[in-house]
């Protein structure tokens, strides 16, 4: 049998580094992109980084990769502010992004930026859950946004949005 030649090549990021493809083929042109694996969810370790700015909190989903895969992440993720185990009345809740990403050995992800702001009512019993495929994630905030206009909705966005 004749030896066959794989050719390997990372071609570029698409959209600002939102995904990769490479080539790897066995009788293929390098030209001819194929999909980088995709990283499995059972794979990787979720966890929400809270933050709070002088009148906002902000979570992070936070992609753990303990088994140091180099592979591709998309998902939708739902983010929602709850108020003892119901949902807070916040404009845009729950929150519905699309996440895509690149995973690259022991690197942890952070994506998306979630905003919350203007809460006037109690801060009593309030969480932040994320649902990411069949896994759910729930943390309490550490910074719960300020009041700013009493008059006013309480609303979550993503960064830049």
């Amino acid at each position: 049998m004749q030896a066959r030649v794989v050719y390997a090549v990372v071609l570029s990021a698409i959209a600002g580094g939102g995904v990769f493809y490479t080539a790897a083929a066995s009788g293929r042109e390098p030209s001819e992109p194929v999909p980088m694996a995709s990283c499995p969810l059972s794979a990787l370790r979720l966890s929400l980084r809270m933050q709070g700015t002088a009148t906002q909190s902000v979570t992070s989903l936070i992609l753990g990769n303990p088994k140091r895969l180099t592979c591709s992440f998309s998902a939708r993720v739902l983010f929602e502010v709850e108020q003892d185990g119901h949902r807070a009345p916040v404009l845009h809740n729950p929150l519905r992004a699309r996440l895509h990403t690149i995973l690259r050995g022991s690197r942890r992800n952070a994506e998306p930026d979630v905003w919350w702001g203007n809460w006037c009512r109690s801060r009593h019993g309030l969480l932040m859950t994320a649902r990411v495929g069949g896994r759910s994630i729930k943390s309490r905030f550490s910074s719960v946004p300020d009041c700013i206009a009493s008059g006013r909705t309480s609303t979550l966005r993503l960064s830049g949005n």
